[in-house]
């Protein structure tokens, strides 16, 4: 290598390799290109990009779902806890719930034991329910992904899944956000926490996405 003033520079580097997620450290590392090695730079300046082998790559599963028991809360403040446990989590993608199958469904509810809030809802047009949070709340303008339209007589939307309660939704007044039972059937709910004790939401159903980024660093 050469530095900033054209004198032929050798020396040895040490590579360190770490997996966050899982047991065994990735191999088979190999630049793309021809390091560049600038003198005097900051830490954490990228001198170059890598491929590897992860032995783990298929260790942990690429979508996860975590009952989230927060005690009372209402719809907006799950959102809110959801979009916070987000914000700190640089390796999964996390949003309340919104189950598109019933094979998401089934995952979600392995270890329900308490009434929770999902990430879906039809506050903007009343029988128009829609998945509002995680990449299906990024659809359509940012306006949501639609999956049932009108009251318990209504149908799925584009071929989603849906799991209502018997007569529900029934669209009573202020009723607009998705609720899930302990025993997971669906209801319509009002965004409080002043439900009688059969209704209650104590908590909501995380959706992990994971965002497989490896990093590797020159010591």
């Amino acid at each position: 290598a050469k530095d900033d003033y054209n004198a032929t520079v050798e020396g040895n580097f040490t590579v360190t390799l770490t997996d966050v997620f899982e047991n065994l450290s990735p191999t088979n590392l190999t630049p793309i290109a021809s390091l560049n090695l600038p003198e005097n730079q900051p830490m954490g300046t990228i001198v170059g990009e890598f491929n590897a082998t992860d032995p783990d790559a298929n260790a942990t599963p690429s979508k996860q779902f975590e009952v989230i028991n927060t005690g009372a809360i209402n719809w907006t403040d799950a959102k809110a806890h959801a979009d916070a446990s987000n914000a700190v989590d640089p390796f999964f993608y996390r949003y309340m719930a919104t189950l598109n199958s019933e094979t998401e469904h089934n995952a979600s509810i392995q270890n329900l034991t308490v009434n929770a809030w999902l990430g879906g809802n039809d506050s903007s047009v009343e029988g128009e329910w829609r998945w509002t949070e995680g990449p299906e709340g990024m659809a359509n303008g940012g306006s949501g992904t639609p999956f049932w339209n009108g009251r318990s007589t209504g149908s799925l939307v584009g071929g989603f899944f849906a799991n209502w309660a018997s007569g529900e939704p029934n669209a009573y007044p202020n009723e607009n956000f998705l609720w899930i039972h302990n025993s997971g059937v669906w209801n319509d709910l009002s965004d409080s926490v002043s439900q009688s004790m059969a209704y209650q939401a104590n908590g909501y159903i995380l959706e992990k996405d994971r965002i497989r980024t490896v990093a590797y660093s020159l010591v």
